[in-house]
């Protein structure tokens, strides 16, 4: 089992209460790693040979800034040389000082580790401005510091942003310093306590109340998109009575109804979709009737123009909509997507772009715009989809920093290639839930009244089909319709 898996102390300084290492065993923790940027390897030989008569792991950590916040190669050095005279696993403390650095330090970590046993201690909510994929592979120990980082009260939103960013495996360290206590944390182990100094050798205080904490994130699978129905009968909600308006064939927007309904499974298509609406004013063209006249015709009913109440009795009597017609209407989405797309901001709201088309810190190849809006300006969905994932930290945790990390986040991932990231809200709709359905038009969420920046949405989308797609895309959303 790796040390990572197991609870752990970091220990700031040598002698005194931290050289009780059958407490701390006794409490449930199984390694140790010493603070070798203060003080040198030597200092820290009585700590190591008693962990050796424990059967604990004992190794370096440090923090790689010296003076004036720099980075410090010379303490990445030093805590790779001692790992390997120690013939230990190491622990890499880097914080403020690779904000903004991009790829740079991260690959120069990752070089400078090697396939050493290696893990890397940061702050609470990992920066938009580092490029985490050289390092990904080590284990990322998040400091979840609530007297120092308001980020640190939402530690699964931590998590998730973490794993967001590409790390493999994400851990908690919880501290023990400036009053913070055991109460504070959900001690589900494996975890790691900063410091061992500050337990005032009550580790009993700081054991395990529980196992299984999940460290890799769990694997997400897209929602299905049926290419074809079951076999079985699935009777209309309701009876269709049709009014065919001048600027599309009444089949059109009957099928789109009709396919649409199945599509999603719910009543959306018959609650919201409206042939009024502006949103919906399009013709599918000869190709999609075709599919529908198709259908019909070895349903062996009459093909043509009109609608009425009759034909489609008939076509319920018959059974006509399954499950072959239902097929062809999917095959027939799948090459002219039917999802609606929408603005994020209704009409009624002013806006601007605040920024443009950029790149999103932290998650690399999706691609999104910056919409300014005042404080609970409505954010909708721009297109149909299932909410993957929800993270973020409540807006109370604002902070003066340059993560750019503000308020809550929505992940929705479209039915077709496309997955959005909306962050930066201020209230989500308490009804929000990974599984849910939205379609075009919901609202997701306020715009939050942020203290540090302008109040704006951050509105991103990744693409399977490439980062060429993803900025295809949000540039469409940001010239989409917007609803009344």
């Amino acid at each position: 089992m790796s040390v990572w898996d197991q609870p752990f102390l970091f220990v700031r300084a040598p002698g005194g209460n931290v050289e009780d290492v059958d407490r701390m065993w006794a409490a449930g923790f199984r390694s140790i790693f010493v603070n070798v940027r203060d003080h040198p390897p030597v200092a820290w030989e009585t700590v190591r040979r008693k962990a050796a008569a424990a059967g604990m792991p004992c190794g370096p950590w440090g923090h790689t800034t010296k003076a004036g916040g720099v980075f410090s190669v010379e303490v990445l050095d030093l805590l790779v040389q001692t790992a390997d005279a120690w013939r230990s696993p190491l622990i890499v403390n880097s914080e403020k000082e690779i904000d903004g650095s991009g790829d740079t330090l991260t690959k120069l970590i990752a070089e400078k580790v090697g396939g050493r046993d290696a893990a890397i201690s940061m702050q609470a909510f990992l920066f938009f401005s580092v490029e985490w994929g050289p390092v990904k592979h080590l284990p990322m120990l998040l400091q979840i510091f609530p007297a120092e980082s308001p980020a640190a009260h939402d530690p699964t939103g931590c998590r998730q942003r973490a794993w967001d960013a590409g790390c493999e495996n994400v851990y908690m360290t919880f501290g023990s310093y400036a009053g913070q206590k055991p109460s504070l944390y959900d001690l589900k182990a494996p975890y790691s306590i900063f410091t061992a100094d500050d337990c005032g050798q009550n580790y009993q205080a700081w054991r395990p109340t529980s196992t299984g904490y999940v460290s890799k994130k769990p694997a997400s699978k897209p929602p299905p998109v049926p290419t074809s129905l079951p076999s079985v009968k699935i009777p209309l909600p309701r009876p269709v009575k049709l009014r065919t308006p001048n600027y599309m064939v009444g089949v059109d927007i009957t099928a789109h109804k009709r396919a649409t309904y199945r599509y999603i499974g719910a009543p959306y298509a018959w609650g919201k979709l409206r042939t009024s609406n502006a949103v919906t004013r399009r013709t599918y063209g000869p190709s999609f009737n075709v599919l529908v006249n198709d259908a019909r015709s070895k349903a062996g009913l009459v093909v043509g123009r009109g609608v009425d109440e009759p034909l489609y009795a008939a076509m319920r009597k018959a059974g006509a909509y399954l499950p072959y017609e239902d097929s062809l209407l999917l095959k027939w989405q799948a090459a002219h997507p039917v999802n609606t797309l929408v603005h994020p901001i209704p009409a009624s709201y002013k806006f601007h772009v605040c920024q443009g088309l950029h790149e999103t810190g932290g998650l690399p190849n999706n691609w999104a715009i910056d919409f300014c809006a005042d404080p609970n300006t409505p954010i909708v969905a721009a297109e149909a989809g299932v909410i993957s994932r929800l993270s973020g930290s409540a807006p109370r945790y604002d902070k003066n920093d340059r993560t750019g990390a503000f308020g809550w986040t929505v992940y929705i991932q479209a039915l077709r290639t496309y997955e959005y990231f909306i962050t930066h809200l201020g209230t989500r709709p308490s009804e929000l839930r990974v599984g849910l359905r939205v379609q075009p038009g919901d609202t997701i969420g306020l715009v939050g009244d942020q203290d540090y920046r302008p109040d704006h949405v951050h509105y991103g989308v990744s693409s399977s089909a490439g980062p060429s797609d993803a900025r295809r895309r949000i540039t469409a959303v940001s010239k989409a319709p917007r609803i009344r």
